[in-house]
């Protein structure tokens, strides 16, 4: 039989039963509508995340000093002044671990009491603002005690917590068996996982209190205003030594932007996995719904055999059944899609995503779907024997 009249039969076929192909094509629909709005979705989560890593990458530079000639505390916090006057430049200060190690931290002598182990951080004033460090009771210290080498301190909330540290009074804590009086606490962003239960104090209490030969250079934080890190990362390392401008190497943290790649990765393969199980169900459907259909047409069957088709026309024409419905299904789906992921990507406040792809792949994954399904009906049919057919 010509393939054209094997399609002409099947569209007839399927005309002659509209309520089982609107099940079916429901079914495919439901599938192809599940998995390119999970694509849409998904690149419009994608383009969230990377809209907020992008907002903080792009207004976070690092001034890292050089591994050989690094400066002195003092030159990171006059360094940090000078870029601090360039365009663009919100805050700059100097930050850096007094040591690798932990440092003991205690309420009394720090003979008479356990210690509790935190790290232990000098910034400058600015540095604490350009890392957005929030203060949640108390304050945090500004440039007089940086000058005047005041020994005070801030410190995460949760070490407060660890040294019973409940009204806050200005309660004094040895570091190291240094005493210094904790004036502020404070809670750490979730890009500053490495503050969480530190202790901050100011670089010149450091250097006075602390022996510092052992220390690492100071690094200079800075905050941009957005779309300013471009320039600032070109600026700033002749701003903080004229002379010698390779003393600092600016860079943009490469954290978040790994981060970022991990989110979106997890994600999309999360989706993606929701949408490929939404697929299989549709094309579970169009099984059943032709398998069901060829128990109730093997009279036609049986007629149509006995009047000479052939076993790879019936075949044939159950295919062309099946990926009929699917194209229509994946068509119908991916209208769905669209509507359901703009609505969606709108009620989020995200800007609507569309990917071209998904939805040119869609009735190509509605026929494939289709004609999956209909593999084991088109060759139950088809062994069908014509005899057998009719006399039941």
């Amino acid at each position: 039989m010509p393939a054209r009249d094997v399609i002409a039969e099947a569209i007839r076929a399927l005309r002659g039963r509209p309520l089982g192909a609107l099940l079916a094509t429901g079914a495919v629909a439901l599938g192809v509508a599940g998995i390119v709005g999970t694509v849409m979705v998904s690149a419009g989560v994608s383009r969230a995340v990377t809209a907020e890593f992008d907002a903080l990458n792009s207004t976070l530079v690092t001034m890292i000093p050089a591994t050989s000639g690094a400066p002195s505390d003092v030159d990171a916090d006059t360094a940090s002044t000078h870029i601090s006057a360039l365009n663009g430049v919100e805050h700059a200060g100097a930050w850096g671990r007094l040591t690798t190690d932990q440092i003991p931290i205690t309420r009394l002598a720090a003979d008479s009491e356990r210690p509790v182990y935190a790290h232990t951080f000098a910034a400058g004033p600015a540095a604490i603002d350009a890392y957005q460090l929030e203060i949640v009771s108390g304050r945090h210290y500004d440039d007089g005690h940086q000058d005047a080498g005041s020994p005070v301190a801030v410190v995460h909330s949760r070490l407060a917590a660890d040294l019973g540290i409940t009204e806050f009074t200005d309660p004094m804590i040895f570091v190291d068996e240094v005493p210094v009086t904790v004036i502020g606490t404070f809670v750490s962003p979730s890009d500053r996982p490495e503050t969480i239960g530190a202790v901050i104090i100011p670089p010149s209490t450091a250097s006075a209190l602390f022996d510092v030969e052992d220390r690492h250079p100071l690094s200079i934080v800075v905050r941009t205003q957005a779309g300013a890190a471009a320039s600032v990362v070109n600026e700033a390392p002749v701003a903080a030594n004229p002379v010698n401008p390779d003393q600092y190497a600016a860079v943009v943290s490469a954290a978040p932007r790994q981060l970022r790649g991990q989110i979106e990765a997890n994600m999309r393969g999360l989706l993606l996995g929701i949408g490929a199980v939404a697929v299989a169900v549709g094309t579970f459907g169009i099984g059943i719904s032709m398998t069901l259909n060829t128990t109730q047409r093997m009279p036609e069957i049986g007629v149509r055999r006995a009047t000479g088709a052939t076993r790879s026309a019936i075949a044939g024409q159950f295919l062309v059944e099946s990926a009929v419905l699917g194209l229509i299904g994946g068509l119908v789906g991916a209208w769905v899609a669209v509507v359901g992921a703009t609505v969606t990507q709108l009620a989020l406040g995200w800007t609507p995503v569309a990917e071209p792809l998904a939805l040119l792949m869609a009735p190509l994954l509605g026929i494939a779907s289709g004609v999956l399904a209909g593999l084991i009906p088109a060759r139950r049919a088809s062994r069908m024997n014509p005899a057998d057919v009719l006399r039941m």
